[in-house]
C-alpha cells in the first residue's frame, strides 16, 4: 500500500516511506510478482504490477479509463464507471 500512496507506477526507493523492518513483506512481494523494480543510474524505480493491483484491491492505473472518466465528468454522463 506505501507504493501505492507514493504513485505506484516508476517511484524511486528513496521515495517510500519503507522501514528496515519492512524488509521481508518486501521481498514476499517481489517474488510474488506484486511489484517490480528497474534500475536506472544506480537508483530503483518500482512499480505495481497488475497482480499487486488486485492484491490490494483498487484498479490498476489506465490511462484510457481516466481520459473517458474526464471527458464524461467534463459532458456531465454518470456512466457508473
Amino acid at each position: 500500500m506505501r507504493l501505492y500512496e507514493a504513485g505506484a507506477e516508476d517511484v524511486p526507493g528513496d521515495d517510500i516511506s519503507w522501514n528496515a523492518d519492512m524488509a521481508p513483506a518486501i521481498m514476499v512481494a517481489l517474488n510474488m510478482g506484486y511489484m517490480r523494480y528497474r534500475e536506472r543510474r544506480g537508483i530503483r524505480h518500482f512499480y505495481l504490477t497488475s497482480a499487486g493491483y488486485s492484491k490490494i484491491g483498487i484498479p490498476p492505473f489506465s490511462a484510457s479509463r481516466y481520459f473517458l472518466q474526464t471527458i464524461r465528468r467534463l459532458l456531465g454522463i454518470n456512466s457508473g464507471l
